[in-house]
């Protein structure tokens, strides 16, 4: 036979056996305290832990209960079972009731259990626990006096005393508090309750509700009667409203569907108390939310609702929202139609998200929200964000193959106070992943695509015939096509860069441009544009030499092959040139960078052992030579043939940048020789000056000098201050 338990332990296999042998004496322990059973969790698919309609979500953490003053969990626990508890719990047909306490008082004659000192019952995962739980089967009474604590399914509920009649099935609870989900707030209960007899409705005598979870709320309601029904609907008579302890507000009532989960039926209407009683003739009534709301089953939710502003606007909504947990599937499509009151005009929006995840390498996303009139919206919405910004609609979508990454996605906005549309579509990247020709050689190519448009941009004021006083305003659109391609190619240690870029304008707005007269070049003639386009093509290549002197001087060659004028790219197209394409030519450019530090070592003070000056010169040196391009070239970048663009000088430049530090390193403190204690260090000063150009072709100008920086930045930055920067 097993060991003799102690005696709480004792006291409580004897009551566990007297109420599994006698189920007379197996007393409903949610009834005693005023909550009935809790109906069975219907799980929602559309909904994740700790939405309205969510699985029941985890009990209150500590931190959360410490804060609303109530109780996280039980304090108390049973002791371990033995082979006796085991065996009884094993037994079918009954309904598992477990108790400890101190000690056990049993009365046969009058079927009355007495639970004295640190008493605590568990049945079937509610527990109750206090100072002590008294029942009489005689008199159908429960009593549990000594600050009584529920903890039901995640809910709390604490006072100075319940009791329960166990034949009438009803019971009062003096001075509780506890807590309940409604809306996704946790609202909080003071007061006195008490349950029917059938369970179904409970009541709140003198009671308090409030949201803020402070130890003085910030406001409350404060009701003199409370009546819950089956835990869906609660209703209060009379409520007033309280801003710390000073009364605000008198309602006839309140009333509460307090039900979780989705579920149909007619929604909430929002509106004022000044729209019932006017406090001026000026003041315009509203009424919003005023709808239906209908679950058509566990994935789809539809919603219909109108919003009335008397003398301003009427809104029209439908909504639909859908949610496949499984199939990785949710979003929602919603129409409104807005009407303007006092100056007609109407609006319809159309709004669409959507998120899908195909596997875990292909994803689609959108997000659409889209007005045919963004004035009526600007003018009649009562979001502040949406007087001043815009609408933003975007769509994206990812694949991610074994051999690289490919993006598809296309953006919209429209600006509401001056209707201006811009719009990126399509949008396409291709990045295949880094291809090993060899083991030396590795090609890592890229490809990107985006096509951009502006729409009602302006307005431009251009004069008319009837005078320079009288202008017009003119809308244009503009169109933008980029197209790059990126081919880099490493040949051991050597960097390879090749590129071709191809970017297509074109544009509606009238462009005025004064060129030289054809019969007396000295006068300039304004020639007027309808429309103007332009193609251009570049093509860019350099190679990165291997680094020499890596580990003192950094010493970095390169070659590169640059256009012979900046002022353009390599190919061009527009109307100066007649619609052909004429090219520049190509030159060669060398550069040279050299990067080493210095270092200086000096005597620490203070907490200091060491104090350490770091010096970096950073230097480059880029050289060129002079080339010209052709004639058509540089009346195609520019027709007015005024800024010198038909040549290049010869270029030959030094930059010169410097970077130093200051560090110390700090002293273990006494008695610590572990090696992190000792090397521990500080930024004391780091101080970057911003490089300085000098052009060596510029300064052979006569009455010219070669320096060509106009500002020079230092900027200082310490660890002894945090997020100093100067």
């Amino acid at each position: 036979s097993p060991p003799s338990p102690p005696g709480s332990v004792k006291a409580g296999l004897i009551f566990l056996a007297l109420v599994l042998a006698r189920p007379a004496i197996r007393a409903d322990l949610h009834a005693q305290v005023g909550q009935p059973p809790p109906p069975p969790a219907i799980q929602d698919t559309t909904r994740r832990p700790g939405e309205v309609g969510a699985p029941p979500a985890h009990p209150l953490d500590t931190a959360a209960a410490r804060k609303l003053g109530l109780p996280s969990a039980p304090t108390r626990s049973f002791p371990a079972s033995d082979a006796v508890i085991d065996s009884l719990l094993k037994l079918k047909g009954y309904r598992i009731t477990q108790y400890v306490a101190d000690t056990l008082l049993l009365l046969g004659d009058s079927q009355a259990i007495f639970l004295r000192g640190a008493a605590f019952v568990d049945r079937e995962g509610t527990k109750l626990q206090a100072d002590s739980v008294r029942y009489r089967e005689s008199d159908c009474r429960l009593d549990a006096t000594g600050t009584p604590q529920l903890f039901d399914q995640g809910q709390v509920m604490v006072g100075d005393g319940m009791r329960y009649d166990t034949c009438e099935k009803r019971g009062t609870v003096q001075s509780a508090l506890t807590d309940f989900q409604n809306g996704g707030a946790t609202w909080l209960m003071r007061g006195n309750l008490a349950v029917d007899s059938g369970s179904t409705r409970l009541y709140g005598a003198r009671s308090n509700i409030t949201s803020s979870d402070l130890p003085v709320p910030d406001y409350h309601f404060e009701a003199r009667q409370v009546k819950w029904v089956n835990k869906s609907v609660m209703v209060a008579r009379p409520a007033i409203l309280y801003v710390r302890d000073v009364p605000i507000m008198w309602l006839p009532f309140i009333f509460q569907d307090i039900r979780p989960g989705r579920r149909s039926g007619i929604l909430i209407p929002r509106f004022g108390l000044n729209d019932i009683v006017r406090p001026t003739r000026n003041y315009h009534r509203h009424i919003s939310n005023l709808g239906y709301y209908w679950v058509v089953n566990d994935y789809v939710d539809a919603l219909a609702s109108a919003d009335w502003f008397a003398g301003t606007s009427f809104t029209v909504r439908a909504q639909t929202r859908y949610r496949w947990l499984d199939q990785f599937v949710s979003g929602g499509f919603s129409y409104s139609h807005l009407g303007q009151l006092d100056t007609p005009a109407t609006s319809d929006q159309i709004m669409w998200n959507h998120n899908q995840q195909f596997s875990s390498r292909t994803r689609f996303t959108a997000a659409v929200n889209y007005a045919t009139n963004g004035r009526v919206v600007q003018n009649n919405t009562v979001d502040p964000f949406l007087t001043t910004a815009q609408l933003s609609s975007q769509a994206n979508f990812d694949k991610r193959f074994d051999w690289g990454t490919f993006n598809a996605g296309a953006t919209l906005t429209q600006n509401l106070s001056t209707k201006l549309t811009t719009q990126n579509f399509p949008r396409v990247t291709l990045t295949p992943a880094p291809i090993d020709i060899g083991p030396s050689v590795t090609w890592s190519p890229g490809f990107s695509f985006n096509n951009s448009q502006t729409l009602h941009n302006g307005p431009t004021l251009v004069p008319t015939a009837f005078g320079p006083d009288t202008v017009i305003p003119l809308f244009f659109d503009n169109r933008s096509t980029d197209i790059a391609f990126r081919t880099p190619l490493r040949i051991g240690r050597w960097n390879w860069d090749n590129g071709v870029t191809i970017a297509d304008r074109t544009s509606n707005q009238r462009y005025t441009l004064a060129v030289p007269d054809s019969t007396d070049p000295s006068r300039l003639t304004n020639v007027v544009y309808g429309q103007t386009f332009a193609t251009a093509l570049d093509w860019t290549t350099g190679i990165n030499l291997p680094q020499l002197f890596s580990g003192t001087w950094h010493l970095q060659p390169g070659v590169s092959i640059i256009n012979t004028t900046s002022a353009g790219p390599f190919l061009i197209r527009n109307q100066f040139s007649g619609g052909r394409f004429v090219s520049q030519g190509k030159r060669l450019q060398f550069s040279l960078g050299l990067a080493p530090t210095f270092f200086g070592f000096f005597p620490g003070f203070g907490p200091l052992a060491r104090i350490r000056h770091s010096f970096s010169p950073l230097i480059s040196y880029q050289m060129a030579p002079g080339a010209t391009v052709p004639q058509e070239y540089a009346h195609a970048i520019d027709p007015t043939g005024r800024l010198l663009n038909s040549r290049s000088d010869p270029q030959q430049t030094m930059n010169v940048g410097l970077q130093q530090a200051f560090e110390g390193k700090l002293k273990p403190p006494a008695g610590d020789t572990s090696t992190a204690a000792a090397s521990r260090k500080i930024r004391l000063l780091s101080w970057s000056t911003s490089p300085m150009s000098y052009n060596f072709q510029q300064a052979k100008q006569p009455g010219r000098t070669g320096w060509q920086t106009q500002t020079m930045t230092n900027t200082f930055a310490s660890d002894l201050l945090r997020g100093f920067s100067l």
